[in-house]
């Protein structure tokens, strides 16, 4: 009788701990919106920490407590080793700003980061060699110093752009958001984010599906 009142102890514990999850930091609003739309039907607290796919990365692989990793593109979600992974929705690269994207200072997340990478292959495709370019942690920050000024010009996912610039050109570059469970539990995740409710979010929001 003890061990079966220490099993079910246990099991209620890791139903009350918080489902911790690491995404990309695109995916904030989106993110939001799910994970409390899964916590009202599960009951399932969920903590998120949105950043750059190639920082969060890193942080998992160094042992950070992690149990579902969404990254923005494949080869980050390989990095953490995960116990499958999933294509779930997708983005699309779009210029910002009012400056010239041939001559001005350009805003663009840094090479490592998926929308960076993305954003050096447009760049080559359209032959543009930027007089200078400011680097960006991530797209949100990307976007801040567009809106703030440092950069007349800056290269972001279609679903960032907000009310404070505007959206010059849509680019052909796209990106495929990887979902990779690190556990049992992100796995349990994993399974909802392809359902119609979550789908249709997504779509709302402006991803691809």
């Amino acid at each position: 009788m003890k061990y079966v009142l220490v099993s079910i102890l246990l099991a209620s514990c890791a139903r009350e701990r918080p489902l911790t999850v690491f995404a990309a930091a695109s995916l904030q609003e989106l993110g939001d919106e799910v994970v409390a739309g899964w916590t009202n039907r599960t009951g399932r607290p969920v903590r998120v920490q949105y950043g750059a796919s190639s920082l969060l990365a890193r942080q998992i692989a160094e042992g950070a407590p992690c149990d579902l990793f969404i990254s923005a593109d494949a080869s980050w979600a390989a990095h953490v080793k995960p116990m499958s992974t999933r294509e779930w929705i997708g983005n699309r690269l779009v210029v910002i700003g009012s400056g010239d994207l041939a001559a001005d200072r350009i805003a663009m997340a840094a090479p490592e980061v998926p929308a960076g990478r993305l954003a050096v292959a447009a760049l080559k495709r359209l032959g543009i060699t930027p007089t200078s370019v400011i680097y960006g942690a991530d797209v949100r920050d990307v976007l801040s110093k567009v809106a703030l000024g440092a950069a007349p010009v800056g290269l972001v996912y279609a679903t960032d752009v907000d009310a404070r610039v505007r959206v010059q050109q849509v680019l052909e570059e796209r990106t495929r958001y990887i979902v990779a469970p690190i556990t049992p539990s992100g796995a349990e995740f994993m399974g909802a984010v392809g359902e119609p409710w979550v789908m249709e979010i997504a779509k709302r929001r402006g991803f691809e599906p």
